[in-house]
């Protein structure tokens, strides 16, 4: 027994229970993020009764009409994901520098691009407000002129089956550049 109140709000829960288990058996692929769009009572519910593990901290507040907002409700989800994406890479680059041994870290460009032309880099973050402008040459590589060395860098990470990420600066750790 209870209020009618709490009725409702015990239905919607068992209901957001079920809609939970139907997303998770419908994002079966790893670590699909999930983005909540609708007015705050409800997503404060589903949140609270919600399993799923990549459900982001951010949503997209109001009533939500597909038929009129379709565009906007694109640009702002896609908002969200780079925000997330962006915080998870500025993390994992935290955690990187926190569990690799010094002699294995390093913030010297120069270092950093001979490792990449030589396929050592199995991480690169690079400010992305920085360019370091010059002319290179390698064992059969040869700029065409002044070209972004960290750009190259990334390149040749990638090249050689590494991962290069480009945070802004302002999400880059202290001391890294």
């Amino acid at each position: 027994t209870g209020s009618e109140p709490e009725k409702a709000h015990a239905h919607l829960s068992d209901f957001y229970k079920i809609v939970d288990r139907g997303i998770q058996e419908l994002l079966r692929e790893p670590e699909t993020p999930l983005i909540l769009a609708g007015v705050e009572e409800d997503t404060v519910l589903y949140r609270s009764v919600s399993g799923y593990e990549y459900l982001l901290e951010d949503g997209i507040p109001g009533s939500i009409d597909l038929s009129r907002e379709h565009s906007a409700l694109l640009r702002r989800a896609y908002a969200i994901l780079r925000t997330d994406g962006l915080r998870l890479q500025r993390n994992a680059l935290l955690e990187a520098r926190e569990r690799t041994a010094p002699s294995h870290f390093s913030t010297n460009p120069d270092i950093l691009l001979h490792a990449a032309f030589e396929g050592r880099l199995d991480q690169l973050y690079v400010n992305a407000g920085v360019e370091r402008m010059d002319v290179f040459e390698r064992d059969g590589y040869r700029s065409w002129g002044s070209e972004d060395m960290l750009n190259l860098a990334m390149v040749q990470t990638i090249v050689h089956h590494g991962r290069a990420w480009t945070l802004p600066g302002d999400m880059m750790p202290d001391g890294l550049t």
